[in-house]
């Protein structure tokens, strides 16, 4: 059995060592995307930026009142459209930005309403893209005008677990 061979998995530099032989990922990003935050937020569009991470692009799924639970499939190129509303569906999110960028102004948004944004980093294009799974940068923000609540997660583990950190005001 395969599965047996695997003695250790390093996810930080995605190798597995099978025996004394080290399979590694060259394809994959090792470096997340950081330093998220949201800017110019009004009551139908919030501008996202961050620090990209070391792959070659960005993805970033958005969702409504809920967190986004599924990432990426790695060999899949989504195509992003920055109007919510309008945004091609991938599972349980939509998906709202594809690009080598470090920000965007998404449309489409309600007010009153909760976003979830999860930003992934990833190498290669087309058919051979890679997206980095491991902890992707999640910011949460309520759209109101009277609020500018925002929280950063450095963390796939949501609410109540990972890293949940206020950016402005309070939780």
């Amino acid at each position: 059995n395969a599965n047996n061979l695997i003695t250790e998995l390093n996810e930080t530099n995605n190798s597995y060592t099978v025996g004394t032989i080290t399979i590694s990922n060259p394809n994959q990003p090792t470096v997340q995307v950081t330093n998220a935050s949201i800017t110019n937020k009004t009551s139908n569009s919030a501008t996202l930026n961050w620090t990209n991470g070391n792959g070659t692009g960005r993805l970033i799924l958005a969702r409504e009142e809920q967190a986004v639970y599924k990432d990426p499939l790695d060999n899949n190129n989504y195509i992003g459209n920055s109007d919510f509303s309008n945004a091609p569906i991938y599972e349980n999110a939509r998906v709202v930005y594809n690009g080598i960028g470090n920000s965007t102004t998404i449309t489409g948004l309600t007010s009153g309403k909760t976003y979830f944004f999860n930003i992934y980093e990833y190498k290669l294009t087309g058919s051979n893209i890679d997206y980095l799974q491991l902890k992707p940068q999640i910011i949460i923000t309520h759209l109101d005008n009277l609020n500018n609540t925002n929280w950063v997660q450095n963390s796939s583990e949501f609410v109540g677990y990972g890293n949940l950190s206020i950016v402005n005001n309070q939780l």
